[in-house]
């Protein structure tokens, strides 16, 4: 009996830790981009980073189906922009992100009935969620207390917009900065609200990933970089 007592705490102890070394978490080296400050000006510098995917988390910002601004404008060019993102980079990507064990997360900031369904029905989602309701920093809340329970400390940002949504909800990239080890930008999965004349070379676009990749913590990359 006292064997069987002695033997049991420490079977289990085995048993977890093998079930840990068989989780797949293998570390992903990626090239990624910061913006470095440097005699006087700003520098792209590109660098070797690793990502663990059992630690690291792709967040899909309000991927609408609808592209007006609140007076009904729509910029030519923005709408098959953001239908060609999701339909050509996005939704292709997110079984491969599954497939190396990241977690793929969206976030609305109102009803899923904006959402595009490509993104909404994907079989490869972990979780959506809606912000509406909450204020800020509940917001925040709720989200670092899924990040610690999952023990995230990456985020990979992708949706729409990148000069809005992605970058000044509660849970966007600015704030985010703050809050968890890294921040990384997915250059080919976002799309900006361009004006007439930034539309063809994507600067608003541009303009927004240099205010993540300008952080010390902050990165851009492409999707391909993780297949």
């Amino acid at each position: 009996m006292s064997i069987r007592l002695f033997l049991s705490p420490l079977i289990f102890i085995l048993i977890s830790f093998l079930l840990i070394a068989l989780v797949p978490n293998k570390k992903i080296k990626i090239v990624a981009t910061s913006l470095v400050f440097n005699d006087g000006k700003y520098e792209f510098q590109d660098e070797l980073i690793t990502i663990y995917p059992n630690e690291t988390a792709v967040l899909i910002i309000d991927p609408w189906d609808i592209v007006e601004e609140p007076r009904g404008e729509i910029i030519d060019g923005y709408k098959n922009k953001v239908a060609n993102n999701i339909g050509l980079v996005l939704s292709p990507a997110l079984k491969k992100f599954r497939e190396i064990n990241l977690k793929i997360l969206v976030a609305s900031y109102v009803s899923f009935d904006l959402v595009d369904e490509r993104i909404l029905n994907n079989e490869n989602i972990n979780l959506a969620f809606i912000n509406e309701g909450y204020g800020i920093q509940k917001q925040v809340d709720l989200f670092n207390a899924y990040l610690k329970k999952n023990n995230i400390n990456t985020i990979i940002y992708a949706g729409y917009s990148a000069d809005g949504c992605l970058l000044s909800r509660p849970i966007g990239a600015l704030r985010m900065l703050d809050e968890v080890d890294r921040v990384i930008v997915l250059k080919d999965s976002i799309v900006a609200k361009e004006y007439d004349y930034t539309i063809d070379k994507e600067l608003m676009k541009e303009i927004s990933i240099n205010m993540i990749e300008k952080h010390a913590n902050g990165y851009s990359t492409y999707s391909k970089e993780f297949f």
